[in-house]
């Protein structure tokens, strides 16, 4: 082979190659359901039920709360992720933010639906036989909390979960960077990287598909599942950044997140709040002490 003919060989190669890699992973920004659904309708007529996994994020993706405090944009906001909305020294909460703070406000708050549909169609997938789990960035910790709202909302994940290779069930429970567990189609990571958890809960389990739907509102987890699979070209991977909850609020907002009179409500509801539960339970007053242990 000439030089010529072989730096044509290569050139054709690496064309190939990259077309293959931008047909194995694709993204999209979506801001319903119905797209999700026509995508696993499509890939489970394309490669089987058997061949075909589906992850969703819940917050702000299934669920979204139905007041500010507790929610995930004001955790985003106490944590200075907002860019026009960063919280005064005032407004910040400082003392026990995950120790307490967190838990508590999920156990007393409640959720709503991102999409009316969502439980019909993942109703759908899974009586389909689509295997079907959630991967939220929630410790484990907030399980009870978390699955309450889930089937609140007719969301039953443990009707398709994933299962071991053998088809047994998959119970973990462990550390790893961090707190991480998996039970009955819920995978709970203490916000560790969304494409190292998709990665790892894979090869525990011994499972391999033909091709992967994830579903997230965050942008970090987006790119960090992207970035996993981007090599990966034996997995038809797709990935929907869900845009919903986010551009309603600032269509609403006229542009912005968060407005001043909304972080002033955030404020005042966790004072009144906090107030309240340290009179009727004079215990939880422990100054700089957190009343978790850990």
């Amino acid at each position: 082979m000439t030089k010529k003919k072989y730096a044509t060989f290569m050139a054709i190669m690496l064309l190939i190659s990259v077309s293959l890699k931008a047909q194995t992973l694709k993204d999209s920004t979506i801001f319903s359901f119905k797209d999700v659904n026509n995508v696993v309708t499509q890939k489970t007529k394309q490669y089987g039920v058997e061949n075909v996994l589906v992850i969703v994020d819940i917050d702000n993706t299934l669920l979204t709360s139905n007041v500010d405090l507790g929610g995930d944009i004001w955790y985003n906001w106490q944590r200075g992720k907002i860019k026009d909305a960063i919280p005064t020294k005032k407004q910040k909460i400082e003392n026990c933010f995950y120790e307490d703070v967190i838990g508590l406000l999920y156990e007393l708050g409640t959720m709503k639906l991102t999409d009316s549909l969502i439980p019909k169609y993942l109703n759908n997938w899974q009586n389909n036989g689509t295997t079907v789990f959630a991967l939220t960035s929630r410790s484990p910790r907030y399980r009870t909390a978390t699955q309450r709202e889930l089937l609140k909302n007719g969301i039953n994940l443990s009707k398709s979960p994933i299962t071991q290779i053998d088809g047994s069930k998959a119970v973990y429970n462990y550390t790893l960077e961090r707190e991480m567990s998996y039970r009955d189609g819920l995978m709970m990571t203490t916000g560790m990287n969304k494409g190292d958890m998709i990665a790892h809960i894979l090869g525990r389990t011994g499972r391999s598909y033909k091709a992967i739907i994830f579903v997230d509102d965050s942008d970090k987890n987006v790119k960090d599942v992207k970035h996993k699979f981007k090599d990966n070209t034996a997995i038809d991977f797709t990935v929907f950044y869900f845009d919903k909850i986010v551009r309603d609020r600032k269509i609403a907002n006229g542009g912005i997140l968060i407005t001043k009179k909304q972080a002033k409500k955030m404020t005042a509801d966790w004072e009144k709040l906090s107030k309240t539960l340290k009179d009727i339970f004079p215990g939880r007053n422990t100054k700089n002490k957190c009343v978790s242990p850990n």
